[in-house]
């Protein structure tokens, strides 16, 4: 974006004003050179032509001064007088003549005024924008760390469980190598996660789609409703699992899908917390038909608040107090990029049902 001071220098009027003292002079010259010339025609010639006189005042608008304007006013208006005097008496005529410049003269200051206003106006405009622009750029860099915060924060809490265990069984009196090995693994497994889920998010916020691979996206679930178990055991969740017998193979990218399964399981696993353990039940299933793969993940909390229902899929919008409200829309984003869709319903009598789709991968050369 252009600074305000770029802007300045660009504006219409700023490239016809003369601004070096040849210029002026040379301006000066020419109004004078003009303006006596049509009195010496108005002199010697029966014909009106003092009407002329309007285009000395329009070159000493090119000025862009009003003195200059207003002084080349009051001389011609002093030569009308003076040829009237000198030529034909008539007053008429004279007052005509004088009317004609007085009138032009007031269109031209008020068109220097209008164009004054105009340029104020769009440095005012220019600044705002300047402004608009950076306020976006702050607004789109909280965005990014929000969104980073939000995504990588199961990957950690991962990896400090894991290390934790991985501790536990050092610490035994005989050390459980085995189990060791198997924890830090899992920690290596979840900081790839997290970077993964980084420049995912970078994507994200800068609009960019990320090259995707063929994938089955019953794997994908399987995997990522893995990396839950044990927010699903420590809710005391039953997990209902129905994948597709057909080949789910969707062209995606595998970590940003991931993080679409992960987030909208969390939000039923944390909207079941205030029921019963026993009804707490999570079911996902997987449907192909009609050129797509179809997932729904259902819960058994109470359903989605109407207070939000519409704003469901915007950034920042929570009905949780502890909540970021950024997973639902960091979801659409990625369904977007990845050429699917998604949607989100209450139950007919509890709970709430997330559903998303993407178009199956077709082979190259394939109908």
């Amino acid at each position: 974006m252009n600074s305000v001071g770029e802007s300045a220098r660009w504006t219409p009027w700023r490239d016809v004003m003369p601004s070096k003292p040849v210029e002026l002079v040379l301006l000066a010259l020419t109004v004078l050179g003009i303006a006596g010339s049509i009195f010496v025609l108005d002199v010697i010639q029966p014909r009106p032509i003092a009407i002329l006189y309007t285009v000395a005042i329009l070159i000493a608008a090119g000025s862009g001064r009003r003195s200059w304007v207003t002084g080349t006013a009051a001389g011609v208006t002093f030569l009308t007088m003076l040829s009237y005097f000198l030529v034909e008496p008539d007053g008429i005529r004279c007052a005509i003549r004088i009317v004609g410049i007085a009138i032009v003269t007031s269109l031209i200051l008020r068109n220097m005024t209008a164009s004054k206003l105009l340029r104020e106006q769009a440095v005012v405009l220019d600044q705002a924008q300047s402004d608009l622009a950076r306020a976006a750029r702050l607004t789109s860099l909280g965005q990014l760390t929000a969104s980073i915060a939000h995504e990588v924060n199961q990957p950690i809490s991962s990896i400090l469980a894991n290390g934790q265990a991985a501790l536990r069984w050092l610490k035994r009196d005989t050390p459980d190598v085995a189990a060791v090995t198997a924890s830090l693994e899992k920690i290596v497994g979840d900081a790839r996660r997290a970077g993964g889920i980084i420049t995912s998010v970078q994507m994200l916020v800068r609009n960019e789609v990320a090259a995707g691979t063929p994938q089955d996206l019953n794997d994908i679930i399987k995997e990522s409703l893995g990396l839950l178990n044990r927010e699903l055991d420590r809710g005391s969740i039953q997990l209902s699992l129905e994948l597709s017998r057909s080949v789910a193979l969707v062209h995606v990218d595998r970590i940003q899908i991931q993080q679409v399964v992960i987030n909208l399981a969390m939000n039923a696993v944390q909207a079941m917390r205030d029921i019963p353990g026993s009804e707490r039940r999570l079911r996902v299933v997987t449907v192909v038909a009609d050129g797509e793969c179809v997932v729904t993940i259902s819960d058994t909390g109470p359903g989605i608040d109407p207070a939000v229902r519409d704003r469901l899929f915007l950034p920042f919008n929570t009905s949780k107090a502890e909540g970021m409200g950024l997973g639902l829309s960091i979801c659409a984003s990625i369904m977007a990029r990845q050429g699917g869709r998604i949607s989100a319903a209450s139950g007919t009598l509890s709970g709430a049902t997330f559903t998303f789709a993407l178009p199956l991968h077709a082979p190259a050369g394939g109908s």
